[in-house]
């Protein structure tokens, strides 16, 4: 295989990675090279970052770009969800704002493994004080998750239809999108930030939990959802019900949070 890399700019640095993910990480660290010529950095970030991940994780890679990516990424990378390695992808300008919002995507940045900076842009972050992520974009991603939670109700009224119609004991192959999961997932990392934590992986979530969740119920819900999220697998509509119940929790509690920030 050619070289994809410019001798004026080093090849990313796979060797920082555990074995199990270099080559897959580098094969499609290449791939997107060949396609996007324009790209400027890959990071790590979440449990490879934090050396908590397991034996069946997958792994986190920012894809910063200079410019846009085409409509059909998708296609043109091969890009498969359920594989190994979960792409986050960026251009220059949304990067730009999450430093600026001080997002908690951009603070796992900041912590990540740096594999590929071409232009410095990550050396340049790391160097960025961060601060508390701000009210805009607490709002935002309140916004963006609640109307994931009402998706993923929406998904288990209708399984719950067809469950009571067609389902006998036993032989119920109902099953909930995974929206549900990332809506619960996601607001319940919102209610840590608003109590002045921001984990950056799954093993951070746990450990932080109890301080906002009191009941064993909810923290069963949640770890219920951490673990189908982990799986990248829908969920039964038993499972859904408890989500339900912790995601209308957690949009309680964060609509007056948030409201009180005005």
């Amino acid at each position: 295989m050619p070289n994809t890399y410019s001798a004026r700019v080093p090849a990313p640095q796979f060797h920082q990675l555990p074995s199990t993910f270099r080559p897959p990480v580098r094969e499609f660290c290449r791939r997107i090279l060949r396609k996007y010529p324009n790209t400027v950095a890959f990071a790590v970030i979440g449990s490879v970052a934090d050396s908590t991940w397991e034996s069946d994780s997958d792994i986190d890679l920012v894809w910063i770009l200079s410019g846009r990516r085409r409509k059909r990424w998708h296609a043109e990378l091969e890009y498969d969800y359920s594989g190994v390695v979960e792409l986050v992808p960026l251009n220059l300008k949304e990067l730009r704002r999450h430093v600026a919002q001080h997002s908690s995507l951009a603070h796992s940045i900041q912590k990540g493994l740096v594999l590929y900076d071409a232009k410095a842009v990550l050396e340049r972050l790391k160097q960025t004080p961060l601060g508390p992520p701000t009210s805009e974009w607490k709002q935002e991603a309140f916004e963006f998750f609640s109307r994931r939670l009402d998706w993923g109700i929406d998904s288990y009224q209708r399984e719950l239809t067809f469950h009571r119609k067609h389902c006998r004991s036993g032989h119920c192959h109902c099953h909930v999108s995974e929206i549900l999961t990332r809506a619960v997932v996601n607001l319940a990392r919102l209610l840590l930030i608003e109590q002045g934590l921001i984990p950056n992986s799954k093993a951070e979530m746990r450990s932080m939990v109890p301080a906002v969740l009191h009941s064993s119920r909810q923290r069963a819900a949640l770890e219920t959802a951490l673990q189908a999220h982990h799986e990248k697998r829908d969920l039964s509509p038993d499972e859904a019900a408890e989500l339900i119940r912790l995601g209308r929790n957690l949009r309680e509690r964060l609509t007056r949070s948030l409201a009180n920030q005005d």
